[in-house]
């Protein structure tokens, strides 16, 4: 949510009685009464569906970023179950941050950012930026090459591979160029995507941020293969940024009623 909102969600059978249901909404508040962390300006209990909940509570406020943690059982694999994180995705309105159960809670020091030129990665490497220069952290392009699997027969005596590679060079090389005020460098992965990006994610990254393919027919977030698993698996909170999501994620909250 945006800085100061730490929302709290239930969800409740169709079928539960009223007693039920008094007994969950007392152990809600009894929760958020007892939350001792530092920053929470509200505390908001929220019945029904939590992605429903807090999709609209989201765009009653403004929210920068929704975030929610990852259970080792509950990740985007979990899509057609209907996990809640998979479920925020859905036409989330705007960025979404995932932590793992496991992940060290500290403020960044280095954010990085999935990238292969395509416009979603783009958008991604642009909030990045902006995070890193408010965080005041280090900001790493990490992109995938992936080996030719067979050489081109059209040119013979060339090596496509090469020049492949040295393409993706100067992709990555322009794209760190791009970026100002923060300190950039550039870290070429080879081998399959996911799996590389997850492994990297385990070597000095603190928050990696992704972009998505945009919304499907149905309204929805559309991943794709790669940033499922790398969502699901990565050892570091991941901030997927929707496509048509507002990706200002470091603007100032907006005021509160109070104010």
């Amino acid at each position: 949510m945006h800085a100061g909102v730490s929302p709290l969600y239930a969800q409740v059978g169709i079928d539960a009685g009223p007693e039920l249901f008094e007994a969950l909404r007392r152990h809600g508040e009894e929760v958020l009464g007892g939350l001792d962390v530092p920053g929470i300006a509200e505390r908001v209990l929220l019945d029904g569906s939590p992605a429903q909940a807090l999709h609209e509570l989201a765009e009653e406020r403004g929210a920068s970023i929704i975030a929610v943690g990852l259970t080792q059982r509950e990740g985007l694999e979990r899509l057609v179950a209907g996990s809640v994180p998979a479920s925020l995705l859905h036409g989330s309105p705007c960025p979404v941050l995932t932590v793992p159960a496991d992940a060290r809670i500290a403020p960044p020091r280095v954010v990085a950012v999935a990238y292969d030129g395509r416009p979603e990665s783009r958008r991604a490497l642009d909030a990045a930026g902006r995070l890193a220069t408010v965080l005041q952290a280090e900001l790493e392009l990490l992109g995938t090459f992936e080996p030719a699997v067979a050489a081109n027969p059209l040119a013979s005596g060339v090596d496509v591979e090469a020049d492949l590679h040295a393409a993706f060079v100067r992709l990555m090389e322009e794209a760190a160029a791009s970026v100002s005020g923060v300190r950039v460098r550039n870290r070429i992965l080879v081998g399959g995507p996911g799996h590389e990006i997850v492994e990297a994610t385990r070597e000095g990254v603190d928050l990696l941020v992704t972009g998505s393919r945009g919304y499907g027919p149905l309204r929805s977030v559309v991943l794709g293969s790669v940033s499922r698993f790398v969502v699901d698996h990565a050892a570091c909170p991941v901030l997927v940024i929707p496509r048509t999501a507002e990706a200002e994620v470091d603007r100032e909250p907006p005021p509160s009623a109070d104010e």
